[in-house]
Formats: structure tokens, sequence, C-alpha cells
């Protein structure tokens, strides 16, 4: 099965200044991440989703987590 393909979205915590380039670098981890995944980078796919996170917390990033710690066998 295939890592979900939705991008970050805002957090619930509103917007800043810095929120609009901490979003499009979230998503440019996250699209990283499902390219690393697709050609079974686990590894490097679960960095980039865990960097993606850390700059813009979703529920579609924390499920892309999951699926590569999976196919790690965490």
């Amino acid at each position: 099965m295939a890592a979900a393909q939705s991008a970050p979205g805002p957090d619930a915590q509103g917007a800043g200044p810095d929120t609009g380039l901490s979003l499009r670098r979230a998503q440019d981890h996250f699209v990283l991440g499902l390219d690393f995944y697709r050609t079974g980078a686990y590894r490097e796919a679960l960095r980039e989703f865990e960097a993606a996170l850390a700059l813009a917390p979703s529920a579609d990033i924390w499920f892309n987590v999951g699926r590569a710690q999976q196919q790690l066998g965490q």
C-alpha cells in the first residue's frame, strides 16, 4: 500500500508571519518523503516526513510516518 498523498496543512495554532514559509518547507519535505517512499527508500522517507512534522504537524504526515515505520519493521 502506498503512502497517503495529502500535503501538510495549517495547524490549529493560527497563522503567523513565518507560517507560509514553514508550510512550504513542510510540503517540500513531505513531497520528498513521498518520492523516497515510492522508491522503497523508507528510512529516507521517514526522515523527510519527520522534518515535515516538525514544521507543520498533521494527521496526514503522521499516517505516512506510520507507513514508513511499518515498512522498516518498526
